[in-house]
């Protein structure tokens, strides 16, 4: 399935998504990211990596859209129920392209506070 149709609710703990959201736009990236996280149970994590730069269009006849941390804070900061855990850089793997990094992410959906459970149970 795209990412664009993924409409779990509450139902994993955890979505692996290596190299892979690198291929949707910046335009649809945050709806992408707050379905991922809807997807995920309380305390559930994504990870999701990115090559790193500032480059979104065709490249080899693929789109792609690298990013760097500032640009993925940016595209992530309007889904509240996200905590970003942990931000790193690493070295492709492949020796042909050991010039190029990649920025990894790994992001925890957010326990509701007691506050928004009493809400929720007095509404």
């Amino acid at each position: 399935m795209r990412f664009e149709e993924f409409n779990q609710i509450d139902s994993y703990d955890g979505i692996w998504a290596c190299a892979s959201l690198l291929h949707l736009s910046s335009k649809k990236l945050p709806e992408v990211f707050q379905s991922l996280m809807d997807g995920l149970h309380e305390k559930g994590i994504l990870y999701c990596s990115f090559k790193y730069g500032a480059f979104e269009g065709l490249r080899n006849g693929r789109f792609f859209l690298d990013l760097n941390e500032k640009a993925f804070l940016q595209r992530i900061s309007s889904i509240e129920q996200s905590d970003v855990l942990k931000i790193w850089l690493t070295e492709d793997a492949r020796k042909e392209r050991k010039n190029e990094q990649w920025l990894n992410i790994l992001i925890q959906k957010k326990t509701e506070s007691p506050l928004e459970v009493t809400n929720k149970a007095a509404g």
